[in-house]
């Protein structure tokens, strides 16, 4: 622990001079909220476009973005430079639904302030958002048609399916 406290005393580490129960408590604060943010995304989901890693991305996005303002703190010359580093990044991932733009959006916010010891407005904007989305999918919200789906077919035998059959569908 006497290593961590040095690490914790200001100019030690780039933290800022923040304690390291802070410091936990911000990723821990992250990680919690941001895993209720993805329970939420996992049971509104709808769709058949759902991935694992999308979901781990929503809270591995928020602990990275708390950890990144712990880092910047209130140094223009820091920030400045992870702006150049992340510039240099380039994402290959295409979301396929708005609505998961929405969520990496909420995620990188939830980060911002639980890293910016905003936790009341963390807690209070999670609670908010994961409320909004129970109501926007228990409503039905946007719906016009009762019922979207799809039917998925598989013939035995190995062969192409039928002119029949091609015909049909």
């Amino acid at each position: 622990m006497e290593i961590l406290e040095g690490l914790a005393a200001p100019g030690g580490g780039g933290n800022g001079g923040l304690a390291i129960e802070q410091i936990l408590l911000s990723l821990l604060l992250a990680f919690v909220l941001s895993q209720l943010a993805a329970w939420t995304y996992i049971y509104t989901h709808a769709g058949i476009s759902y991935s694992r890693t999308f979901v781990q991305s929503i809270i591995l996005l928020a602990i990275i973005v708390a950890l990144a303002m712990m880092v910047i703190g209130n140094n223009m010359v820091i920030a400045f430079g992870m702006i150049g580093a992340l510039a240099v990044v380039r994402f290959r991932n295409i979301l396929k639904d708005t609505r998961d733009t929405a969520f990496v959006f909420f995620s990188l916010v939830l980060g911002m302030a639980a890293g910016t010891g905003g936790y009341t407005l963390a807690v209070v904007g999670t609670l908010v958002f994961c409320f909004l989305l129970l109501y926007l999918h228990w409503s039905r919200f946007g719906s016009r048609t009762t019922g979207d789906s799809f039917v998925r077919f598989h013939l035995a035998g190995g062969g192409g399916p039928s002119p029949a059959f091609q015909e049909v569908f």
